[in-house]
Protein backbone atom coordinates (compact mmCIF):
# COMPACT_ATOMS: atom_id res chain seq x y z
CA UNK A 1 0.00 0.00 0.00
CA UNK A 2 2.93 2.31 0.68
CA UNK A 3 4.38 1.65 -2.80
CA UNK A 4 1.00 2.40 -4.38
CA UNK A 5 0.91 5.75 -2.59
CA UNK A 6 4.50 6.56 -3.59
CA UNK A 7 3.60 5.65 -7.19
CA UNK A 8 0.87 8.29 -7.30
CA UNK A 9 -2.27 6.36 -6.30
CA UNK A 10 -4.13 8.56 -3.81
CA UNK A 11 -7.62 9.43 -2.63
CA UNK A 12 -10.52 7.05 -3.15
CA UNK A 13 -8.50 4.74 -5.40
CA UNK A 14 -5.98 4.10 -2.63
CA UNK A 15 -8.75 3.69 -0.03
CA UNK A 16 -10.49 1.14 -2.27
CA UNK A 17 -7.46 -1.16 -2.37
CA UNK A 18 -6.74 -0.56 1.30
CA UNK A 19 -10.23 -1.83 2.18
CA UNK A 20 -9.97 -4.67 -0.33
CA UNK A 21 -6.88 -6.02 1.41
CA UNK A 22 -8.28 -5.87 4.95
CA UNK A 23 -9.18 -9.04 6.89
CA UNK A 24 -8.04 -11.45 4.17
CA UNK A 25 -8.48 -15.16 4.82
CA UNK A 26 -7.38 -18.29 2.99
CA UNK A 27 -8.40 -21.94 3.27
CA UNK A 28 -6.99 -25.18 1.92
CA UNK A 29 -9.19 -27.67 0.05
CA UNK A 30 -8.01 -31.28 0.25
CA UNK A 31 -10.11 -34.26 -0.88
CA UNK A 32 -13.32 -32.18 -0.78
CA UNK A 33 -12.59 -31.13 2.81
CA UNK A 34 -12.08 -27.44 3.54
CA UNK A 35 -9.72 -26.32 6.30
CA UNK A 36 -10.37 -23.61 8.84
CA UNK A 37 -9.63 -20.11 7.49
CA UNK A 38 -6.19 -18.64 8.10
CA UNK A 39 -5.68 -14.90 8.40
CA UNK A 40 -3.36 -13.30 5.81
CA UNK A 41 -1.36 -10.23 6.76
CA UNK A 42 0.86 -9.76 3.72
CA UNK A 43 1.17 -10.63 0.03
CA UNK A 44 -1.22 -10.21 -2.88
CA UNK A 45 -4.57 -11.99 -3.15
CA UNK A 46 -4.09 -15.46 -4.61
CA UNK A 47 -5.65 -15.61 -8.08
CA UNK A 48 -6.84 -12.00 -7.94
CA UNK A 49 -7.23 -10.00 -11.17
CA UNK A 50 -5.29 -7.09 -9.67
CA UNK A 51 -2.56 -9.25 -8.11
CA UNK A 52 -0.03 -9.27 -11.02
CA UNK A 53 -0.30 -5.48 -11.37
CA UNK A 54 -0.08 -5.01 -7.60
CA UNK A 55 3.16 -6.97 -7.50
CA UNK A 56 4.55 -4.94 -10.40
CA UNK A 57 3.83 -1.77 -8.44
CA UNK A 58 5.60 -3.28 -5.44
CA UNK A 59 8.72 -4.42 -7.34
CA UNK A 60 8.99 -1.33 -9.56
CA UNK A 61 10.99 0.65 -6.97
CA UNK A 62 13.72 -2.00 -7.06
CA UNK A 63 13.84 -2.01 -10.86
CA UNK A 64 14.07 1.79 -10.99
CA UNK A 65 16.87 1.70 -8.39
CA UNK A 66 19.00 -0.53 -10.62
CA UNK A 67 18.26 1.55 -13.72
CA UNK A 68 18.99 4.93 -12.09
CA UNK A 69 22.33 3.68 -10.76
CA UNK A 70 23.22 2.00 -14.07
CA UNK A 71 23.81 -1.38 -12.42
CA UNK A 72 23.71 -4.16 -14.98
CA UNK A 73 24.08 -4.78 -18.68
CA UNK A 74 23.57 -2.19 -21.42
CA UNK A 75 22.94 -2.84 -25.10
CA UNK A 76 24.57 0.23 -26.55
CA UNK A 77 22.95 3.04 -24.57
CA UNK A 78 19.86 0.95 -23.72
CA UNK A 79 19.63 -0.36 -20.16
CA UNK A 80 18.57 -4.01 -19.93
CA UNK A 81 20.25 -5.15 -16.71
CA UNK A 82 17.24 -6.58 -14.89
CA UNK A 83 14.50 -8.01 -17.16
CA UNK A 84 11.59 -9.02 -14.93
CA UNK A 85 8.22 -10.73 -15.31
CA UNK A 86 6.25 -10.60 -12.04
CA UNK A 87 8.47 -12.33 -9.45
CA UNK A 88 10.85 -13.88 -12.01
CA UNK A 89 13.84 -11.55 -11.80
CA UNK A 90 16.98 -11.96 -13.92
CA UNK A 91 20.16 -10.00 -13.23
CA UNK A 92 22.50 -9.51 -16.21
CA UNK A 93 26.03 -8.12 -16.11
CA UNK A 94 29.36 -8.62 -17.90
CA UNK A 95 31.35 -7.76 -14.78
CA UNK A 96 31.64 -10.13 -11.80
CA UNK A 97 32.01 -7.33 -9.22
CA UNK A 98 29.00 -5.48 -10.59
CA UNK A 99 26.98 -8.71 -10.48
CA UNK A 100 27.80 -9.24 -6.81
CA UNK A 101 26.86 -5.61 -6.11
CA UNK A 102 23.49 -6.21 -7.82
CA UNK A 103 22.90 -9.29 -5.68
CA UNK A 104 23.72 -7.29 -2.56
CA UNK A 105 21.27 -4.52 -3.53
CA UNK A 106 18.61 -7.16 -4.25
CA UNK A 107 19.01 -8.88 -0.87
CA UNK A 108 19.09 -5.54 1.00
CA UNK A 109 15.86 -4.46 -0.70
CA UNK A 110 14.18 -7.77 0.18
CA UNK A 111 15.33 -7.61 3.81
CA UNK A 112 14.10 -4.02 4.08
CA UNK A 113 10.65 -5.14 2.97
CA UNK A 114 10.74 -8.21 5.23
CA UNK A 115 10.94 -11.06 2.76
CA UNK A 116 13.76 -13.41 1.78
CA UNK A 117 14.94 -14.43 -1.69
CA UNK A 118 15.88 -18.09 -1.59
CA UNK A 119 19.47 -18.85 -2.60
CA UNK A 120 18.45 -22.49 -3.15
CA UNK A 121 15.92 -21.50 -5.83
CA UNK A 122 18.34 -19.13 -7.57
CA UNK A 123 21.38 -19.92 -9.71
CA UNK A 124 23.96 -18.28 -11.95
CA UNK A 125 24.71 -18.91 -15.62
CA UNK A 126 28.16 -17.75 -16.70
CA UNK A 127 28.49 -17.30 -20.47
CA UNK A 128 31.93 -17.22 -22.07
CA UNK A 129 33.76 -17.22 -18.73
CA UNK A 130 37.03 -19.14 -18.57
CA UNK A 131 37.10 -19.03 -14.76
CA UNK A 132 34.07 -19.86 -12.64
CA UNK A 133 33.15 -17.11 -10.20
CA UNK A 134 31.36 -17.69 -6.91
CA UNK A 135 28.45 -15.36 -6.09
CA UNK A 136 26.54 -15.09 -2.81
CA UNK A 137 23.02 -14.04 -1.90
CA UNK A 138 22.19 -13.30 1.74
CA UNK A 139 25.60 -14.68 2.64
CA UNK A 140 24.76 -18.03 1.00
CA UNK A 141 26.63 -19.27 -2.12
CA UNK A 142 24.64 -19.46 -5.36
CA UNK A 143 24.83 -22.59 -7.46
CA UNK A 144 26.74 -22.24 -10.71
CA UNK A 145 24.75 -24.03 -13.37
CA UNK A 146 25.16 -24.70 -17.09
CA UNK A 147 21.39 -24.83 -17.68
CA UNK A 148 18.38 -23.10 -16.17
CA UNK A 149 14.73 -22.60 -17.08
CA UNK A 150 13.30 -19.08 -17.13
CA UNK A 151 9.73 -18.35 -18.27
CA UNK A 152 9.46 -21.82 -19.80
CA UNK A 153 12.64 -21.51 -21.89
CA UNK A 154 15.73 -23.62 -21.19
CA UNK A 155 18.88 -21.48 -21.26
CA UNK A 156 22.18 -23.29 -21.78
CA UNK A 157 25.65 -21.71 -21.54
CA UNK A 158 27.05 -24.20 -24.07
CA UNK A 159 24.54 -23.39 -26.80
CA UNK A 160 25.25 -21.18 -29.80
CA UNK A 161 22.00 -19.27 -29.35
CA UNK A 162 21.98 -19.32 -25.55
CA UNK A 163 19.21 -21.93 -25.53
CA UNK A 164 19.40 -25.66 -26.08
CA UNK A 165 17.11 -28.68 -26.15
CA UNK A 166 13.92 -26.61 -25.92
CA UNK A 167 11.81 -28.95 -27.98
CA UNK A 168 12.18 -32.44 -26.37
CA UNK A 169 10.67 -31.30 -23.08
CA UNK A 170 7.76 -29.63 -24.90
CA UNK A 171 6.92 -32.80 -26.79
CA UNK A 172 6.20 -34.63 -23.55
CA UNK A 173 3.19 -32.36 -22.91
CA UNK A 174 1.11 -34.08 -25.61
CA UNK A 175 1.51 -37.69 -24.55
CA UNK A 176 -0.97 -37.24 -21.68
CA UNK A 177 -3.70 -36.61 -24.26
CA UNK A 178 -3.21 -39.93 -26.03
CA UNK A 179 -5.15 -41.79 -23.35
CA UNK A 180 -8.05 -39.35 -23.82
CA UNK A 181 -8.43 -40.39 -27.46
CA UNK A 182 -6.08 -38.06 -29.32
CA UNK A 183 -5.27 -40.71 -31.92
CA UNK A 184 -6.81 -41.82 -35.18
CA UNK A 185 -7.69 -45.47 -34.58
CA UNK A 186 -10.81 -45.83 -32.38
CA UNK A 187 -10.19 -42.32 -31.07
CA UNK A 188 -11.72 -38.91 -31.56
CA UNK A 189 -12.79 -37.57 -34.91
CA UNK A 190 -9.73 -36.02 -36.66
CA UNK A 191 -11.54 -32.69 -36.87
CA UNK A 192 -12.12 -32.66 -33.10
CA UNK A 193 -8.57 -33.85 -32.47
CA UNK A 194 -7.22 -31.01 -34.62
CA UNK A 195 -9.27 -28.54 -32.59
CA UNK A 196 -7.65 -29.90 -29.41
CA UNK A 197 -4.22 -29.61 -31.03
CA UNK A 198 -4.82 -25.96 -31.92
CA UNK A 199 -6.32 -25.06 -28.54
CA UNK A 200 -4.00 -27.00 -26.24
CA UNK A 201 -1.02 -28.60 -27.97
CA UNK A 202 0.29 -25.73 -30.13
CA UNK A 203 0.19 -23.08 -27.37
CA UNK A 204 2.10 -25.40 -25.02
CA UNK A 205 4.44 -26.62 -27.73
CA UNK A 206 5.39 -23.17 -29.05
CA UNK A 207 5.17 -21.10 -25.86
CA UNK A 208 8.14 -18.74 -25.67
CA UNK A 209 9.78 -20.14 -28.81
CA UNK A 210 8.69 -17.07 -30.80
CA UNK A 211 11.16 -14.95 -28.81
CA UNK A 212 14.29 -17.00 -29.55
CA UNK A 213 16.13 -18.51 -32.52
CA UNK A 214 15.80 -22.27 -32.54
CA UNK A 215 18.72 -24.37 -33.70
CA UNK A 216 18.37 -26.37 -36.92
CA UNK A 217 18.22 -29.63 -34.96
CA UNK A 218 15.47 -28.31 -32.66
CA UNK A 219 13.41 -27.06 -35.61
CA UNK A 220 13.80 -30.38 -37.42
CA UNK A 221 12.75 -32.29 -34.29
CA UNK A 222 9.73 -30.02 -33.89
CA UNK A 223 8.65 -30.49 -37.51
CA UNK A 224 9.10 -34.27 -37.45
CA UNK A 225 7.10 -34.58 -34.24
CA UNK A 226 4.24 -32.35 -35.43
CA UNK A 227 3.95 -34.17 -38.74
CA UNK A 228 3.90 -37.50 -36.93
CA UNK A 229 1.18 -36.22 -34.60
CA UNK A 230 -1.04 -35.12 -37.50
CA UNK A 231 -0.55 -38.51 -39.17
CA UNK A 232 -1.56 -40.20 -35.94
CA UNK A 233 -4.79 -38.28 -35.39
CA UNK A 234 -5.78 -39.04 -39.02
CA UNK A 235 -4.64 -42.66 -38.74
CA UNK A 236 -2.42 -42.30 -41.80
CA UNK A 237 0.50 -44.63 -42.53
CA UNK A 238 4.06 -43.42 -41.91
CA UNK A 239 4.85 -43.32 -45.64
CA UNK A 240 2.12 -40.72 -46.35
CA UNK A 241 3.51 -37.62 -48.08
CA UNK A 242 3.97 -34.67 -45.72
CA UNK A 243 2.08 -32.30 -48.03
CA UNK A 244 -0.96 -34.60 -47.98
CA UNK A 245 -0.92 -34.73 -44.17
CA UNK A 246 -1.31 -30.95 -43.97
CA UNK A 247 -3.70 -30.56 -46.92
CA UNK A 248 -6.21 -33.12 -45.59
CA UNK A 249 -6.59 -31.07 -42.40
CA UNK A 250 -6.15 -27.66 -44.03
CA UNK A 251 -3.23 -26.81 -41.74
CA UNK A 252 0.14 -25.15 -42.20
CA UNK A 253 3.48 -26.66 -41.07
CA UNK A 254 4.52 -26.04 -37.48
CA UNK A 255 7.56 -24.07 -38.67
CA UNK A 256 5.25 -21.65 -40.50
CA UNK A 257 3.04 -21.44 -37.40
CA UNK A 258 6.09 -20.44 -35.38
CA UNK A 259 7.04 -17.86 -38.03
CA UNK A 260 3.57 -16.28 -37.77
CA UNK A 261 3.95 -16.00 -34.00
CA UNK A 262 7.39 -14.44 -34.37
CA UNK A 263 6.03 -11.77 -36.73
CA UNK A 264 3.09 -11.17 -34.42
CA UNK A 265 5.50 -10.74 -31.51
CA UNK A 266 7.52 -8.27 -33.57
CA UNK A 267 4.33 -6.33 -34.29
CA UNK A 268 3.61 -6.05 -30.56
CA UNK A 269 7.13 -4.74 -29.97
CA UNK A 270 7.10 -1.97 -32.58
CA UNK A 271 3.65 -0.69 -31.51
CA UNK A 272 4.81 -0.30 -27.91
CA UNK A 273 6.31 3.20 -28.08
CA UNK A 274 8.79 4.10 -25.35
CA UNK A 275 9.48 0.48 -24.39
CA UNK A 276 12.93 -1.03 -23.98
CA UNK A 277 12.01 -3.77 -26.47
CA UNK A 278 11.25 -1.21 -29.21
CA UNK A 279 14.50 0.64 -28.51
CA UNK A 280 16.38 -2.66 -28.80
CA UNK A 281 14.58 -3.45 -32.08
CA UNK A 282 15.59 -0.08 -33.59
CA UNK A 283 19.21 -0.58 -32.56
CA UNK A 284 19.51 -4.19 -33.67
CA UNK A 285 17.95 -3.60 -37.06
CA UNK A 286 20.34 -0.69 -37.60
CA UNK A 287 23.64 -2.24 -36.54
CA UNK A 288 23.38 -6.01 -36.86
CA UNK A 289 24.96 -7.60 -39.99
CA UNK A 290 22.84 -10.01 -42.00
CA UNK A 291 24.99 -13.00 -41.03
CA UNK A 292 24.51 -12.44 -37.27
CA UNK A 293 22.43 -14.63 -34.94
CA UNK A 294 20.16 -11.74 -33.94
CA UNK A 295 16.45 -12.50 -33.59
CA UNK A 296 15.68 -9.29 -35.47
CA UNK A 297 17.80 -10.41 -38.43
CA UNK A 298 15.64 -13.54 -38.49
CA UNK A 299 12.57 -11.29 -38.78
CA UNK A 300 14.11 -9.66 -41.86
CA UNK A 301 14.70 -13.11 -43.34
CA UNK A 302 11.05 -14.06 -42.71
CA UNK A 303 9.68 -10.97 -44.49
CA UNK A 304 11.82 -11.82 -47.51
CA UNK A 305 10.98 -15.53 -47.33
CA UNK A 306 7.22 -14.90 -47.49
CA UNK A 307 7.35 -11.83 -49.73
CA UNK A 308 5.97 -9.45 -47.12
CA UNK A 309 6.35 -5.73 -47.90
CA UNK A 310 7.33 -3.33 -46.39
CA UNK A 311 10.41 -4.49 -44.50
CA UNK A 312 10.85 -4.45 -40.68
CA UNK A 313 12.87 -1.22 -41.02
CA UNK A 314 9.85 0.52 -42.55
CA UNK A 315 7.51 -0.94 -39.91
CA UNK A 316 9.69 0.54 -37.16
CA UNK A 317 9.32 4.06 -38.60
CA UNK A 318 5.58 3.75 -39.24
CA UNK A 319 4.19 0.93 -37.03
CA UNK A 320 1.01 -0.56 -38.51
CA UNK A 321 -2.10 -0.61 -36.35
CA UNK A 322 -3.45 -3.98 -35.25
CA UNK A 323 -5.92 -4.32 -38.12
CA UNK A 324 -3.17 -3.65 -40.69
CA UNK A 325 -0.91 -6.17 -38.99
CA UNK A 326 -3.75 -8.70 -39.02
CA UNK A 327 -4.12 -8.24 -42.78
CA UNK A 328 -0.37 -8.82 -43.11
CA UNK A 329 -0.73 -12.05 -41.11
CA UNK A 330 -3.55 -13.20 -43.42
CA UNK A 331 -1.30 -12.52 -46.42
CA UNK A 332 1.39 -14.60 -44.78
CA UNK A 333 -1.07 -17.49 -44.30
CA UNK A 334 -2.06 -17.34 -47.97
CA UNK A 335 1.60 -17.40 -49.03
CA UNK A 336 2.25 -20.40 -46.79
CA UNK A 337 -0.79 -22.32 -48.04
CA UNK A 338 0.20 -21.56 -51.63
CA UNK A 339 3.72 -22.89 -51.12
CA UNK A 340 2.40 -25.96 -49.30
Amino acid sequence: MREMFKGGMTGDNWLLFNEWYKNLESSVMWKSIKSKPVNKFQGVRQGGVWSPTAYKVFINTLLKMFEMNGLGAHLGSIYCGIPTVADDVTLISNNQYEMQAMLNVLSDYANKHRYIISSQKSCTLQYGSKTEHLFTLNGQPLQNSIKATHLGIDHDVNSKYGVKDCVPSRIQTVYALMGAGLHGLNGLNPKISMHLVKMYVLPRLLYGLDSIRLSVSDMKLLSVYYTKLLKQIQHLPERTATSAVYLLLGQIPVEAELHKRMLNFFGNIIRNHGSVERDVAIRQLAVMPRDSNSWFVKIIDLTEQYGLIPSPHDHINVPPVKIEWKILQEKLSLNIEGST
